[in-house]
């Protein structure tokens, strides 16, 4: 019997790299594939509109539970239960902070920094800075 590559199947001597080497190179080109999509991905148009918003702070409120747990005794032990019950309400504060946004064509705002802002015009082409 001829001893076979189990990489390509043909008989030794090949020069097929070993399994693993082709596991790392296959995982890396995959790695690179993906990586590859979100490289410059952003959202990108022509400025519509400009707007500055300040930082704000605002408040909403959440219902709470707690747990609530009852056990009974029973003939072949205890047995306990336990449910979720309403407890009120919280305040839970939302921050926003500053944002200098840029409004595109395509529907897209972004929030970019001062300076981009500043030097940006209604009319210009943003492409995901």
């Amino acid at each position: 019997m001829i001893p076979v590559c189990p990489g390509c199947g043909r008989a030794y001597p090949c020069i097929c790299p070993p399994r693993a080497v082709i596991a790392i190179v296959a995982a890396a080109a995959a790695l690179a594939l993906l990586a590859g999509c979100g490289a410059g991905a952003g959202p990108s148009g022509t400025v519509t509109e400009k707007e500055h918003e300040d930082a704000r702070t605002t408040w909403r409120t959440e219902p709470k539970t707690k747990q609530e747990c009852t056990s009974r005794r029973t003939s072949t032990g205890t047995t306990r239960s336990c449910r979720t019950v309403p407890d009120g309400t919280r305040r839970v504060r939302d921050v926003k902070p500053e944002c200098w946004e840029l409004e595109l064509d395509t529907g897209d705002e972004v929030c970019v920094d001062e300076d981009l802002w500043n030097r940006t015009a209604v009319g210009d082409e943003y492409g995901g800075e």
